[in-house]
């Protein structure tokens, strides 16, 4: 957990920021494929 403290001095805000945006991202995109996978399975 000392990891994230030394990255976000690394990085700045901006790079926190690129983090967490991609980070939304992925689970956005993985609620998606999840909604989709769990609708093909109720069609069969």
């Amino acid at each position: 957990s000392t990891i994230l403290p030394k990255l976000i001095l690394l990085c700045g805000t901006r790079g926190v920021a690129l983090v967490c945006r991609s980070f939304r991202y992925v689970k956005q995109k993985l609620k998606i494929k999840l909604e989709w996978y769990m609708t093909l399975n109720l069609q069969e």
